[in-house]
């Protein structure tokens, strides 16, 4: 009995240790991340780092998006700090969730701290949500932010898609689908912009730089991942900070 009790330790125990890869490769590391530098809390929101398994990215299309897990762990790690702490938030996505980029905006856009916000390589849709609502934003001359309409796409809201499932021929059929698709975006627009523009007057107390970030960001003609560099945001005007090289991103 003892030796099988130790023989089944014994195996256990290697087997942990050869699957210890396995698990790693199966299981993702948290995309936020809570440091302190030079009295900055400092939370990074990075969903282009390597934390999803291929396993995951198998079954999930948005494994690398601002998603619930996003504001999960951004809200678990921003209630360790005061509200009036100054806090520098990393950012470096393509965007995701609009609702979950609302929230983390909501959360910045009521701290009563000072509020800096660094742009790692990019940081589109969401991530410039999230950017705006800081009270810096510092960026190098190669990174970039995008505009921030809401949008759907892929599976069943991608036209190209529909055309070859319900044929050419049958083009009434896909300038129906077309116009629903266009009511569902004009249905988003209208029910996000009230929200948008609330959460800016929190931190903006110039009506003309509000008006400027919507036309400019918003109501834009520019197709969604269009890049915004640095000098095309000068309306930004104080708040933007233009560096040669960020040093908080090597933290």
């Amino acid at each position: 009995m003892f030796s099988l009790i130790k023989s089944t330790v014994f195996y256990g125990t290697i087997g942990y240790l050869c699957t210890k890869p396995i698990r790693k490769w199966i299981c993702k590391k948290p995309i936020v991340q809570t440091e302190t530098k030079d009295g900055e809390k400092i939370i990074r929101i990075d969903t282009t780092s390597k934390e999803t398994s291929y396993i995951q990215s198998l079954f999930t299309t948005n494994a690398d998006s601002i998603r619930q897990s996003t504001y999960d762990t951004f809200k678990r790690n921003y209630a360790k700090f005061k509200t009036t702490d100054p806090l520098h938030i990393i950012v470096s996505t393509m965007g995701g969730s609009l609702f979950y980029s609302l929230l983390i905006a909501n959360i910045i856009s009521q701290h009563k701290g000072k509020v800096s916000c660094s742009i790692k390589n990019y940081a589109m849709s969401g991530g410039t949500l999230i950017a705006l609502m800081c009270d810096k934003i510092i960026m190098e001359s190669t990174t970039v932010m995008g505009s921030i309409d809401p949008v759907s796409y892929g599976g069943l809201f991608n036209p190209q898609l529909v055309s070859r499932i319900i044929g050419k021929r049958n083009q009434d059929s896909l300038n129906i689908y077309e116009e629903y698709i266009h009511e569902i975006a004009n249905a988003s627009v209208d029910s996000y912009k009230p929200i948008l523009v609330k959460y800016l007057h929190r931190k903006y107390d110039n009506e003309k730089m509000i008006d400027n970030i919507v036309n400019a960001l918003f109501e834009t003609s520019k197709a969604h991942m269009d890049i915004y560099s640095p000098d095309e945001l000068t309306f930004l005007s104080d708040r933007l900070q233009v560096v040669e090289k960020n040093d908080v991103l090597d933290i």
